[in-house]
């Protein structure tokens, strides 16, 4: 966990400036090719996730016209909600990122 840790502060831009640059991104998922998530699997997050579609879903969740899931990166998100029958729309500006999500589609 030790080594995983030092691995991930090495990619950390050296200014907070350069998380809004798609080369930052780039050379982020270049460096890191499996499924990230920023603070907590989808499957740990998908409880709190289900309640709030199902509350903006008038209480069906697959009544939602569908999520824009913005800075979405190579995260697994837009395949959980798609194996439920809600469509994503995911967006980044790393065509890395994007190229690496488990639910692309060509």
């Amino acid at each position: 966990a030790e080594v995983e840790a030092d691995a991930m502060q090495a990619m950390l831009p050296s200014s907070s400036k350069e998380f809004a640059t798609s080369s930052f991104w780039d050379r982020f998922f270049t460096a890191r090719s499996d499924v990230f998530e920023w603070y907590v699997e989808v499957k740990d997050l998908w409880p709190h996730i289900e309640d709030e579609l199902t509350r903006a879903g008038g209480g069906v969740v697959t009544s939602l016209g569908g999520v824009l899931h913005l800075g979405c990166g190579n995260s697994s998100l837009g395949a959980a909600l798609s194996a439920r029958g809600i469509a994503s729309l995911n967006v980044d500006f790393s065509e890395l990122g994007l190229l690496a999500c488990p639910d692309r589609i060509d």
